[in-house]
């Protein structure tokens, strides 16, 4: 299923490409250099499509080459001045200008435990959060107004969450 409706787009873009490289090359008469272009283009085209089409290669791949380092919230006024580091190849899966909580993290729940352990402890020795402690799957994390941010994780469906809770 396609993760952007300009998947489409580019989908045809890839297809036009090929069918002009084979007839460009199909009008020649020397078929070695259409060969050895084939032979690169088409894997090429293959894996565009499966990063354009299949969701679970889409997210491995954008885990290793454009995954999320930080969450930050620039639309609540208590979080402007908090950036939550994330865990290496986390993959951000809502709107990026929406403060969203929602990840997609490559993460086991060690690693995820371990690397929020010591991240939390630089954050609050610089004294932007009052206190943190662990959760049933992640960490509750108060902050000097009261209000609090939990980090969850669902390690069965590598989610991750966000969550500011706002003091009442």
């Amino acid at each position: 299923m396609a993760g952007n409706i300009l998947y489409f787009f580019y989908s045809g873009l890839l297809l036009v490409a090929l069918i002009v490289i084979i007839v460009i090359f199909g009008i020649k008469k020397d078929l070695g250099p259409m060969k050895k272009t084939l032979l690169v283009t088409t894997p090429l085209v293959v894996l565009c499509g499966f990063y354009f089409w299949n969701a679970e290669f889409n997210n491995y791949v954008k885990s290793y080459f454009f995954s999320s380092k930080v969450y930050e919230c620039d639309y609540k006024a208590e979080l402007t001045h908090i950036s939550i580091p994330l865990p290496n190849r986390t993959v951000l899966k809502g709107k990026e200008d929406a403060c969203s909580p929602f990840y997609l993290t490559y993460a086991n729940e060690k690693t995820f435990m371990d690397f929020y352990e010591e991240e939390l402890k630089k954050i609050r020795n610089r004294e932007f959060i009052k206190t943190f402690h662990t959760v049933e799957q992640g960490f509750m994390i108060e902050l000097m107004s009261g209000s609090t941010i939990d980090i969850l994780l669902n390690e069965g469906n590598r989610s991750m969450w966000i969550d500011y809770n706002r003091k009442k």
